[in-house]
Parts: structure tokens; C-alpha cells; sequence
């Protein structure tokens, strides 16, 4: 009996460790992939989710704003056998309470810490031949910030929703590069909407597959916006 309370106890202890160790190595993982400095304070998770919460991507120099991107929380919506599947399918991912952090670098806004963002490690990445579908993203309540080359603060009006409809790699988005594919598509669709179109060309560079710069962005460029981008095909 005394074996088995002991073993319980170090059962319990060790579940509890690594259950408070999860954040970190979702983190570090998140780091290596993004190629950024990625944090996740806490984590949710059922057998239909798994929910980030308080997820944050860290600027790179010269960037004198520490954060690019908040959201409260990121909720993804799949299954084991979803994700074990070919084509790997995730039914949702719903991102909520979004500040996004844009710092201009010169007058023109044509060097800009998302240029930088976007472009970072994508040399390091290799090819994969695996298929997957993300069938809807969304984002609720999001907030601009933009900074200027002379550090002058501008509270961009905000957008209240944004949707994407089956992204997947048969419409130009490899699975090796999916992290910065869907930051890419987030960020036209924001500059769109917040009547940023000058910082557009600034993305270019981000060099994915042709496909991606034909997306169709629709709506009006509004304060309160909702806005629903139809099925990439």
C-alpha cells in the first residue's frame, strides 16, 4: 500500500510538471518554426482542441516596439485522427482579442518590421510532400498600432472580423512555410482594411508561390468591418 501512495504521488507530481512545462516547449516549438521569439502563457485542451492563451510574437531588431503581434487566445479546432490524416485537416482556428504592432522603419514604410518578420528563415526551411486543409480562420476584434520611423504612435481604427475559407496547399500555401503563409494572408487583409494599401508592396518580397498574391480580398475598408474572404481556389 505504502509502494502505491508513493507511486501516486510521483505520478501526480511528474503529470503536474509537465503539464506546467507544456506552455514552454509549445514556445520553443513555436520559436524554431516561426523563426521568431513566439510565447504561449497557458494552454487548453479537449479532445476536439487545444487553445492558446495569451500568445505573442516578439519583434526582431531593429525594432524598438517589443511586441508585433498579441492575441488573448487562439483556439484550434481538430481531431488526433484529423491531424494523423492525409491531408492533415484542421476544421478551425478562431484567433480573438488581436493587437497587431506595426513599426515603420523610414518615411516611405517600405522597411517595416513585418517585411523583416515575414522574411525571416524562410531560407531554412525544406520541402515536404504532405497535403492539409485548414477550413476556416477567423479573427475577432483586432487593434493596429502603428509607429512611425520618428517613434509617433497612431491607434489605427480597429477591425472587428476577418475570415479565410479553406486554405490548404493545393492553393499555394506549402505546408513547411504555413506559419508565415497564414501571417502573410492576416497582414494584406489588415493593411487592406485599416487603409494601410502603401505598406502592400512591402510584403512582396515574402516570395511563396505565385498563388498567394491572387488571393481575393473583399469588403470595404471600414472601422467596424466584417469582412469574409471566399473559398482560395
Amino acid at each position: 500500500m505504502k509502494k502505491l501512495f508513493i507511486t501516486l504521488i510521483i505520478f501526480f507530481i511528474t503529470g503536474f510538471f509537465l503539464w506546467n512545462t507544456l506552455p514552454w516547449t509549445l514556445s520553443k516549438y513555436l520559436s524554431n518554426n516561426f523563426d521568431l521569439p513566439v510565447s504561449v502563457k497557458r494552454l487548453s485542451i479537449t479532445p476536439f482542441s487545444l487553445t492558446l492563451h495569451e500568445f505573442s510574437i516578439d519583434n526582431l531588431l531593429p525594432a524598438k516596439t517589443k511586441k508585433a503581434f498579441v492575441a488573448r487566445s487562439i483556439a484550434i479546432h481538430t481531431t488526433i485522427p484529423k491531424l494523423r490524416g492525409n491531408p492533415l485537416t484542421v476544421n478551425s482556428i478562431e484567433l480573438k482579442d488581436i493587437d497587431i504592432y506595426v513599426e515603420l522603419y523610414d518615411k516611405s514604410g517600405q522597411k517595416n518590421n513585418w517585411k523583416d518578420i515575414l522574411q525571416s528563415g524562410l531560407h531554412n526551411e525544406s520541402p515536404s510532400s504532405r497535403s492539409y486543409i485548414i477550413e476556416k480562420i477567423t479573427l475577432d476584434q483586432i487593434r493596429i498600432t502603428l509607429i512611425d520611423s520618428e517613434g509617433k504612435i497612431t491607434r489605427i481604427p480597429g477591425i472587428n472580423h476577418l475570415e479565410f475559407l479553406n486554405l490548404s496547399n493545393k492553393s499555394g500555401f506549402p505546408i513547411e512555410k504555413l506559419e508565415k503563409a497564414i501571417l502573410y494572408t492576416i497582414m494584406k487583409s489588415v493593411y487592406q482594411s485599416a487603409g494601410l494599401q502603401n505598406l502592400l508592396d512591402s510584403l512582396n518580397p515574402f516570395r511563396l508561390a505565385p498563388q498567394l498574391f491572387q488571393i481575393p480580398f473583399l469588403g470595404k475598408n471600414s472601422p467596424t468591418s466584417t469582412q469574409t474572404h471566399p473559398p482560395i481556389k
